[in-house]
């Protein structure tokens, strides 16, 4: 039995085209207390954390080659089903370059 003390937070991760993707590790850390949950999206995309307490949380996602996502000041309430879809931007590399002249030693 359910007591309504708690919330829930489902979700799905998307890449930029629009197509889901599972496997990837979604983490939901309590800002006050530091706690952090870890939950691997199924292969439908979809992500679900169950029996939260309610509070302030951030929720991050990284995947290789996708920039990564962090929502910060999540808040969750009493008895809240909440539901958050998410999309990922392509990562941005940058590369250095470094390009030396050569000098004429006369």
């Amino acid at each position: 039995a359910q007591t309504g003390a708690t919330a829930a937070l489902r979700g799905m991760l998307k890449d930029p085209s629009g197509s889901v993707f599972g496997g990837q590790a979604v983490t939901l850390t309590s800002m006050p207390t530091g706690v952090a949950r870890v939950v691997e999206t199924n292969a439908q995309g979809v992500f679900f954390f169950a029996a939260i307490p309610p509070g302030n949380y951030e929720l991050k996602v990284e995947a290789a080659g996708f920039a990564p996502y962090l929502m910060r000041d999540l808040t969750l309430a009493v008895g809240q089903q909440a539901s958050l879809d998410i999309t990922l931007g392509l990562a941005v590399f940058e590369q250095a370059q470094t390009i030396r002249a050569g000098v004429s030693l006369v």
